[in-house]
């Protein structure tokens, strides 16, 4: 079972790899501050990324928006920081309770943590969270427009197909452990 949830998990967190490379293409609507951040993300400079867009949020130029947050936990993400990009998807999820792509990213790196994790207190609470966060993406991406989810790179229907995956691998996983 471990061996199935290790799968899923890093099969999503590759497929994933490509999100911030699509997402940069959607930001054109953003400022110019978070365009140039995603470009410098693209081209693997992560920290000058994540510089440009905490100075943005600390200018407070879009600081209320929950696209600052997100951006900045995207590319988090990229740089495999994933412990602070979770921080600023909470942060995103804080400020705009229906931001599914906070949801969807939220999921994978709380599943990832939970495969990693060996205290099984700690695991069931990881695996809880992960399962929530699925089930909020799938609410809260119901009826957006399809180039929404080019954010992940994927259409509507795979990526609320993969949703479920996760939710079913999730419930087994916890019903077993009840057991």
């Amino acid at each position: 079972m471990k061996k199935v949830s290790l799968f899923l998990a890093m099969a999503v967190l590759l497929l994933s790899g490509i999100a911030l490379y699509v997402y940069s293409k959607e930001v054109s609507e953003q400022s110019c501050p978070f365009k140039e951040a995603m470009q410098l993300a693209n081209d693997g400079k992560c920290d000058e990324a994540i510089t440009l867009i905490k100075q943005t949020i600390k200018e407070k130029r879009d600081a209320e928006s929950k696209g600052a947050h997100l951006n900045l936990g995207l590319v988090y993400y990229k740089a495999k920081q994933y412990d602070n990009a979770l921080d600023e998807f909470v942060k995103t999820v804080e400020m705009n309770k229906k931001s599914p792509m906070a949801y969807y990213f939220m999921g994978l790196i709380y599943e990832a943590k939970a495969v990693e994790e060996n205290d099984l207190k700690t695991k069931k609470d990881l695996q809880n969270s992960a399962l929530k966060a699925w089930e909020n993406y799938l609410s809260y991406s119901n009826g957006k427009r399809p180039e929404s989810h080019r954010n992940i790179g994927i259409t509507v229907e795979e990526s609320h197909k993969r949703a479920k995956q996760h939710i079913a691998t999730l419930k087994e996983e916890l019903h077993h452990e009840k057991n």
